[in-house]
């Protein structure tokens, strides 16, 4: 009996421990509901508006994955940001740079300390799909892919397109990869074309004549508007224009006749693959810069008319470069302001987080440039619509009109 009575306590003993691991190995295997339910606390929220910099968990769905299947498509855009498995610790280990300054007001020195101290903690966040990986930046077969096309990869547009091109331009000098500039007819057009050694290796790696790799391999455009003068006052005319609009110069460099060079780096050769040209344009679409616009008298004026512009602008190239073949076009989106971007160093947690730390992003930024009567104005509610004098380019309804570039 007693050694019966053992018996039933050890296995009672050993059910209740294999109870407990079972509910470890199921907690730790799905993160998901976990995290899920932790941000649905409301005193989360509560913290999350009191903690600018707070730092989101390290642990994700994807951070537990075994696989190293490549993600496809639109699944590489699902996922999170997770921290890096091998961190920078030292700002030598990175290019040193000025375009990631922190939040704060410090001397020299110590602001220097910490924009670089900002910088390590903002490189030490990656993207991780929640399903598969990203592929690896592979360089050669970048450029080989580059040179089966006639004009290889042509990007226009402003600074965002510029940093971009640069990256591109350093990301191929670190894998051993160096390009000259070359010359080109049309102002403001940089090409970049292979080194002669380089070029005859990898024009045989992909097996093109040797004369494609002395024909430009990327080329920046640098056109912060995408429009020719004579387009940009056209639209400028039809949307309300200042009075002496016939007389305006662009702040910024101009390329006109840039959809010609890309029709001509398109019909140079044919390629066994298209021609790839990246656009951008966003962050100059203001009257700060588009001056040649009348000004507004109230902020839903100025944006009703900033739009309808810019959709004009998009027709116009798109019906520049509706009929060149052997060409693929992607346009990069410009991201909404951010003025609060330099207070934080880490991703925010999800986007309820991100919505209410970033309410009222057009009203902030709207603050600088706003008179002090649009400011009285907006107080009140009061204001007049614009008379141009002319037949309106958008419905009489400016609240209404809804965006749509097409």
């Amino acid at each position: 009996m007693l050694w019966a009575a053992r018996r039933t306590r050890f296995l009672v003993t050993l059910a209740i421990v294999c109870v407990v691991l079972l509910s470890i190995y199921s907690l730790s295997n799905h993160p998901t509901a976990l995290r899920r339910f932790r941000q649905s606390d409301d005193s989360d929220s509560d913290a999350d508006k009191t903690n600018a910099t707070y730092l989101p968990d390290a642990d994700n769905d994807s951070s537990s994955l075994p696989s190293t299947t490549l993600c496809q498509g639109d699944d590489c855009f699902s996922g999170s940001w997770t921290r890096r498995k091998h961190p920078f610790t030292r700002i030598e280990e990175l290019k040193p740079w000025t375009g990631c300054p922190a939040g704060t007001q410090e001397s020299e020195g110590e602001q220097e300390r910490a924009d670089a101290k900002r910088l390590l903690e903002v490189n030490n966040w990656v993207w991780t799909p929640k399903s598969g990986v990203l592929k690896e930046w592979d360089a050669e077969a970048f450029v080989v892919r580059l040179l089966k096309s006639s004009g290889g990869l042509i990007l226009v547009g402003d600074e965002i397109s510029e940093h971009y091109f640069n990256s591109l331009v350093v990301l191929l000098r670190k894998a051993g990869i160096t390009l000259d500039i070359g010359t080109s007819d049309y102002p403001h057009v940089i090409p970049y074309i292979l080194k002669a050694d380089d070029g005859e290796r990898l024009a045989k790696s992909a097996g093109v004549p040797a004369s494609r790799a002395k024909r430009p391999l990327l080329t920046y455009i640098e056109e912060g508007f995408l429009l020719s003068m004579e387009d940009l006052k056209s639209i400028a005319s039809r949307v309300g224009a200042i009075t002496d609009y016939a007389n305006w110069q662009s702040p910024l460099p101009q390329a006109d006749g840039w959809p010609n060079y890309v029709k001509e780096a398109v019909a140079a050769e044919k390629g066994e693959h298209d021609t790839v040209l990246l656009m951008n344009t966003g962050i100059y679409w203001s009257r700060q810069y588009l001056t040649i616009l009348k000004p507004r008298n109230r902020p839903t004026d100025e944006q009703n008319r900033l739009t309808e512009a810019y959709r004009q602008m998009v027709r116009t190239i798109s019906n520049q470069l509706k009929d060149v073949g052997g060409l693929s076009i992607y346009y990069r989106a410009t991201a909404p302001g951010h003025p609060n971007c330099a207070m934080r160093s880490s991703p925010y947690r999800n986007g309820k987080v991100a919505e209410t730390f970033e309410d009222d992003v057009v009203g902030r930024l709207m603050r600088p440039v706003k008179t002090d009567a649009e400011q009285g104005d907006a107080e009140t509610g009061e204001g007049e619509d614009v008379d141009d004098g002319e037949a309106s380019a958008w419905p009489e309804e400016e609240e209404d009109v809804q965006v749509a570039l097409y």
